[in-house]
């Protein structure tokens, strides 16, 4: 478990943000009482606690160890968390229940045509579309946990059973929601958030809707699998996406029966991400070349494309409620309409909330950072011996990397310039102060790197594929391929080969001729690295992010 402050928005998706607040083994919460609930419970309660309350403030120390003036004061905002962990802190029946969202009180699941791998049915929602719903309060689901326990006093453990069933909650008699020392602290509607990376990418909405794409082009073209591996094998991602299709074969024909058998595209969530705009392009490409093709099918891929695109940009601000409620919105009556009702399982509904949760928060944080955080924790957790004390040995090594992490002077980079910047070789320093009309010698310092922070949540490598701002047009843009990345006596520059404008066929992408005409690019010029293929030996493709689409190629 980590904790962070909302306040650190937009830093939100850097690990350093997240501190470390329990590492407990699965095994040892099996002799407590309703396991993590409870825990969480008494973690909440060192925060705002009978001792210690940040709702009352703390006075903060200066660096020189006396008391300032400011005095820091927090509340509970949320719980950011994946399904199983809803259901193990909430006491929720989760995905498996009949009532399988504790934030609606008239949803309930219907039968599913959808199994997994060992033929376990699974169920689906019944109502996927926002005015169909009720919402439930924090009152409402305060009274039905007090309801529980009074059932719990009267009536017989089969007919308890089922009246846990009939709620939607299962009775938690140390959990978070039993505690009356947190009524006043914990707000189960209003602090309630779906993580959209695992609703989505995580045996989610993609993995799901991807395969039945695909399955229902296959009646058309039975070659699509193979047609699609090698269309994404063309395409290079940017060296910070860490993704290479050519590593990550997810469309040969052992794959491909693996996952009609589980009825779900299976890949890791981050690929998924890295996959989902390429294979829009394809489907897109498909739909003008197969002219029997269902085009409701092709349009769920595009609608579900657009969703992810705008839930992206979030954190850039350009994305407001009312913009991610409608593109939800027009993404599950296309899914409908494909007649994919059976398969609707419970993350196409958690969609319908986050609408609500951007409006109540501005952001909608992700679990994306804490994967990522997870290897430093297993990491030390692979070296510990000492299992007597395995929990806390973790924690304190995982807390003291965390104090080494922030007090780092690039602990929180959102600033132009060079990562990990090194000396300039000889060369490289001849040339660039060669090509800026400058005498080499002492007086310049040259510094290179592999890549380079534009922002806080945007960076740039060499050898990638770039957008950048026409120097004499505030809303046009050029591709160039960054060749080298340096700072000149404080000056940040990028030697890249700029491309010349060939055409644009669609709002996604642009086609480019690749020249070879090298220019030194001012770097804060740089708007972003881009997915792109080598169309022809003379033409390139690259992809146009959803934050430059009002921009115009040049």
């Amino acid at each position: 478990m980590y904790f962070s402050f909302l306040e650190f928005h937009p830093h939100l998706s850097d690990e350093n943000a997240w501190c470390p607040l329990l590492a407990e083994t699965t095994d040892s919460l099996k002799n407590i009482s309703c396991g993590i609930s409870q825990v969480f419970a008494q973690l909440i309660k060192l925060f705002f606690g009978d001792d210690f309350d940040l709702r009352a403030g703390i006075q903060l120390v200066g660096p020189d160890g006396t008391q300032c003036i400011v005095r820091l004061y927090a509340v509970l905002s949320m719980f950011l968390q994946d399904g199983a962990a809803h259901k193990m802190v909430w006491g929720c029946r989760g995905d498996a229940g009949t009532k399988l969202c504790m934030l609606c009180t008239n949803l309930v699941a219907v039968k599913s045509e959808l199994v997994d791998e060992d033929r376990s049915k699974l169920l689906v929602c019944n109502l996927i579309h926002e005015h169909q719903l009720s919402f439930a309060t924090d009152a409402s689901i305060r009274a039905a946990i007090k309801r529980l326990d009074a059932f719990k006093l009267t009536e017989t453990a089969g007919a308890f059973k089922m009246r846990q069933q009939a709620i939607g909650f299962t009775w938690q008699e140390h959990g978070l929601l039993n505690d009356p020392t947190l009524e006043d602290i914990v707000f189960p509607a209003s602090q309630f958030l779906h993580d959209w990376m695992h609703c989505v990418f995580a045996g989610g909405v993609f993995n799901i809707v991807i395969l039945l794409c695909f399955t229902a082009v296959k009646e058309k073209a039975t070659n699509v699998w193979d047609i699609a591996q090698a269309f994404v094998q063309k395409w290079q991602w940017p060296k910070s996406v860490k993704f290479n299709p050519c590593n990550a074969d997810y469309f040969s024909k052992s794959r491909v029966k693996s996952n009609e058998k589980a009825l779900q595209f299976k890949c890791t969530a981050s690929h998924g991400l890295s996959l989902l705009p390429v294979l829009c392009l394809f489907i897109r490409g498909l739909r003008t070349r197969v002219a029997t093709l269902n085009t409701i099918v092709c349009d769920a891929v595009d609608a579900l494309h657009d969703l992810v695109e705008a839930l992206v940009a979030v954190p850039l601000g350009l994305i407001t409620a009312d913009d991610l409620r409608s593109r939800v919105a027009h993404f599950l009556q296309v899914v409908e309409a494909a007649g994919w009702q059976l398969r609707l399982v419970p993350k196409f509904h958690w969609l319908i909330h986050l609408a609500a949760a951007l409006a109540r928060w501005g952001v909608i944080p992700t679990c994306w950072v804490h994967e990522r955080k997870h290897r430093m924790v297993k990491r030390y957790g692979e070296d510990v011996r000492n299992t007597a004390a395995y929990s806390r040995s973790l924690l304190s090594e995982t807390i003291s990397q965390q104090l080494v992490d922030v007090e780092a002077m690039d602990a929180f980079p959102s600033e132009l310039g060079l990562i990990r910047p090194q000396v300039a070789p000889r060369k490289e320093r001849s040339f660039l102060l060669g090509a800026l009309d400058f005498e080499d010698d002492d007086v310049w310092s040259v510094h290179t790197s592999a890549s380079v922070r534009l922002t806080s949540m945007s960076t740039v490598s060499r050898g990638d594929v770039v957008l950048f701002k026409a120097s004499d047009h505030a809303d046009r843009f050029q591709a160039a391929q960054v060749w080298l990345l340096a700072c000149i006596h404080g000056e940040h520059v990028a030697l890249a080969s700029v491309w010349e404008f060939h055409s644009s066929t669609d709002e996604l992408t642009v086609y480019w001729q690749s020249l070879e005409r090298p220019y030194l690019i001012p770097m804060d010029q740089l708007m972003c690295a881009v997915m792109w293929m080598q169309s022809t030996p003379e033409l390139a493709r690259t992809f146009i992010p959803f934050q430059f689409r009002g921009f115009k190629p040049i």
